[in-house]
């Protein structure tokens, strides 16, 4: 077998170290995975397989991206150089917090850990990774610092497929799916301290041809950060729902 050139070599140490997931290292040096991780365990000491994944902006990339924007967060650890990625939630949406893990862990192909906190009043999910990290940043703006009022989608030039899926995770996290007994109807509505990311969402269901409202929830008197609240209205609701199909449509006994 031909020796490999020092200059790929070089190449393949680089992006290691710069944190690229190994497909991308192997389609553009054209090395084999297994080559990576053997180099990957000679820099670093022991054996760890970085995640890999491949952007298409599909609808399922949409979901993943809309449950981070809804109810992620991420901590970079200067000291110990610990990249941490979050997903919170309550303690009594287990089903939920499962069905994310494991979609997650299929796409990332790495493993998420998942534990109760705050003596089991919450749920995270959690994953120490460079890579990942930084993935959100292809599609998203925001201060992590301050992630859920700064939070937009960086262009709304993508697949609609994406769109739907970007949708159905805010409204998983960020919104409802209620059953008002006095109205007899279904409500779904999705709130949002930041404003760009509350346009983005009025933008994207008016691509869909679903109607909706907005208010503002005045809160600066509080001193505290004005909630956007968008509702999708009666006529279409039905509409929305069979188009994004939310995983809170299970507590109805419905199929997401």
């Amino acid at each position: 077998m031909p020796k490999m050139p020092v200059s790929k070599k070089e190449k393949m140490k680089e992006l290691i170290l710069k944190g690229e997931c190994i497909n991308k290292i192997s389609k553009e040096l054209g090395i084999g995975k297994s080559t990576i991780y053997y180099t990957y365990k000679k820099l670093k000491g022991k054996r760890y397989i970085l995640p890999s994944f491949d952007r298409t902006a599909s609808g399922i990339e949409g979901e993943i991206v809309g449950i981070f924007a809804g109810d992620g967060s991420q901590y970079l650890h200067k000291k110990t150089g610990h990249y941490e990625v979050n997903v919170h939630f309550g303690i009594k949406s287990k089903e939920y917090s499962l069905y994310v893990q494991k979609l997650y862990e299929s796409f990332f192909n790495h493993s998420f850990r998942l534990r109760e906190e705050k003596n089991g009043r919450i749920l995270r999910l959690k994953i120490e990774s460079k890579i990942v990290y930084h993935y959100f940043k292809n599609y998203l703006d925001y201060i992590p610092s301050v992630k859920h009022s700064t939070v937009k989608l960086k262009t709304l030039d993508l697949p609609i497929p994406f769109k739907i899926g970007f949708l159905k995770g805010l409204i998983d996290t960020d919104g409802s799916v209620l059953y008002k007994k006095d109205r007899k109807k279904i409500r779904v509505d999705f709130s949002t301290t930041s404003k760009e990311l509350a346009s983005h969402v009025c933008r994207l269901l008016e691509e869909l041809g679903v109607s909706y409202g907005l208010t503002l929830r005045d809160k600066s008197l509080k001193n505290e950060k004005n909630v956007h609240l968008i509702y999708i209205l009666t006529r279409d609701t039905d509409k929305f729902l069979n188009i994004v199909k939310p995983f809170k449509l299970k507590k109805f006994g419905l199929v997401a």
